[in-house]
């Protein structure tokens, strides 16, 4: 399966609002109470519906994390590629551009972004159901290929000198974990406003960024 396939499975479809408030409750549910710990019956109680309604989308408990993690995969992927793509920037103002956008992405879907980065190492070589292929091989390979983007950033701009990244593969895992650790500490609140929340991304990008660039002198 290609990378834009495995990534256009992340559900829900457009105008799907049953489905988007499963996954939303789901999601609360599992950031909260972790994936292990959480049930239908509570997924079901944090939608406020019978279980019923939930099993009317999802026939397991599993069924729901993958498309949680196939849809933090995907919108991180939308949000990102076009910078990592985008022509005329150097590679320092991309690095940064991208990381202000996956902050973004954290901060606005922050409950799906937690239980991907949280739960993705609990699911790599399992299946949803028993018998079936693994779906969630998809999901591993989706976050490869979004981490290439990064990498192939890094590397241009160790080719260009703008970067001291011996490794720049490691100095990619330096700069997500930077970025990702905000799905620990940082939480939505009612009084967020649209440009507090660009103002934290473009914060964290930036002390994020800081520690591969190059300084001479």
């Amino acid at each position: 399966m290609s990378e834009a396939t495995a990534i256009s499975q992340g559900r829900p479809g457009p105008g799907d609002q049953g489905r988007s408030a499963v996954l939303d409750a789901a999601a609360k549910t599992f950031a909260r109470r972790g994936y292990a710990g959480s049930s239908m019956d509570d997924i079901a109680d944090e939608l406020g519906s019978t279980k019923g309604r939930v099993y009317h989308y999802y026939r397991s408990k599993a069924r729901v994390l993958e498309d949680i993690l196939l849809l933090g995969a995907r919108t991180l992927h939308e949000a990102v590629a076009p910078v990592a793509s985008r022509p005329g920037l150097a590679p320092a103002a991309r690095l940064e551009e991208m990381a202000v956008e996956h902050a973004l992405v954290l901060m606005r879907q922050n409950d799906v972004q937690a239980v991907t980065l949280h739960t993705i190492h609990l699911v790599t070589g399992r299946a949803s159901e028993p018998g079936e292929a693994n779906p969630f091989r998809y999901i591993v390979e989706a976050r490869d290929a979004y981490e290439e983007l990064w990498r192939t950033v890094m590397a241009d701009g160790v080719v260009a000198g703008a970067f001291a990244a011996p490794d720049p593969d490691l100095a990619v895992r330096a700069v997500l974990g930077a970025l990702n650790w905000s799905t620990v500490w940082y939480r939505p609140s009612p009084h967020d406003t649209d440009d507090r929340t660009r103002r934290l991304a473009e914060g964290l990008a930036s002390y994020a960024v800081r520690g591969v660039l190059r300084h001479d002198g």
